[in-house]
């Protein structure tokens, strides 16, 4: 090999390293990190270029990727970081929390005076009436399934230091429950064996209530109500008071008081629905058909014509309809 293609050669190895580390620095530090838009990216390259920085406060439960990079100047590995980390805790309370946030201990010291922990303010609900869903938007979902148990067990929370007792229930999550949480003794639900009076209320129709009506009843809420009211309307009305079970978020306290308060009775204007003129979209949604059902029932009535008696269902195996003696009620074959 002669002189000049060792050189040559020498040229192409230098180009292959300079390649490699190119990949390599930016494989590391921005390209491959998940979660983050090429928007973000280009951001963080931007902020990249300025040899000083001025970091800006930053409402940390807030703030969103694009924020973090040009208010605190974080890597984006970082930003995924700490955005994957508040969607598990839902929110920062104090730096003990933000601390941590993998990789966030090396920046700290230069940020910190930069950060607020801010929680919303938003409408506080009942301690004694939410459900684990309402609870589950600023607690980890396991916190808020484990609240609702032990408060429906008890029968109601007295004071905060019933609360207190719940096990997995840190100081931090306590924070949380009561910034977005009252506890109103007034309005403590009841051990099911209690001597507990409630307030008495009118009954009312609840195939035609509201949910003005419905959330005067008490443990009853905005969000269990409008439930009532939706799955009622996909019915589209209770013929009687054990098809509630199927509602999300149900139980027997609130059955019973929905048994006490309120009375059944079939609409006037209500008219059976004919299985015959009804398409895909429209069985489907129903509670007590859903969408396999549904299929079949269309399939069928394609290939075979129309249904003439409640008979020809039992002539599709697959078929697997729930609470039939209901659907008799909805529906008719004609």
């Amino acid at each position: 090999m002669t002189s000049s293609q060792k050189g040559l050669w020498f040229f192409v190895g230098l180009v292959s390293i300079f390649v490699v580390y190119k990949i390599y620095s930016s494989f590391f530090n921005i390209a491959d990190i998940q979660g983050i838009t090429q928007k973000e990216k280009s951001s963080y390259q931007n902020f990249s270029s300025d040899s000083i920085f001025h970091c800006q406060l930053t409402n940390i439960n807030s703030a969103d990727s694009i924020t973090l990079i040009n208010n605190l100047g974080l890597k984006p590995y970082l930003v995924s970081n700490l955005l994957k980390y508040r969607r598990k805790i839902k929110f920062f309370v104090h730096e003990k929390d933000f601390i941590k946030i993998y990789g966030i201990e090396k920046v700290y010291s230069k940020i910190q005076n930069c950060i607020s922990y801010e929680l919303p303010n938003l409408p506080k609900i009942s301690i004694n009436t939410a459900d684990s869903l309402e609870l589950s938007e600023f607690l980890p979902n396991y916190l808020a399934s484990r609240i609702y148990k032990y408060r429906e067990k008890k029968g109601g929370f007295k004071n905060w230091e019933e609360i207190q007792k719940i096990y997995g229930l840190d100081s931090i999550h306590f924070i949380l429950l009561q910034h977005f949480c009252y506890l109103n003794p007034i309005e403590n639900s009841y051990p099911k064996n209690s001597t507990f009076k409630e307030k008495k209320h009118e009954k009312f129709n609840l195939n035609l209530a509201d949910s003005s009506q419905l959330e005067k009843l008490p443990r009853i809420g905005p969000k269990i109500a409008s439930r009532i009211i939706k799955f009622r309307n996909l019915l589209p009305y209770f013929i009687d008071f054990q098809q509630l079970s199927d509602v999300y978020g149900m139980n027997d306290t609130i059955l019973d008081i929905l048994k006490k308060n309120t009375y059944l009775e079939k609409p006037n204007d209500f008219n059976p629905f004919n299985f015959n003129e009804l398409d895909y979209q429209a069985l489907s949604k129903h509670p007590y058909i859903g969408k396999q059902n549904a299929k079949l029932l269309i399939n069928y009535k394609n290939m075979h014509g129309k249904f003439h008696s409640w008979e020809d269902f039992k002539k599709i195996k697959e078929l697997n309809l729930k609470n039939e003696n209901y659907l008799k009620v909805y529906f008719n074959v004609e």
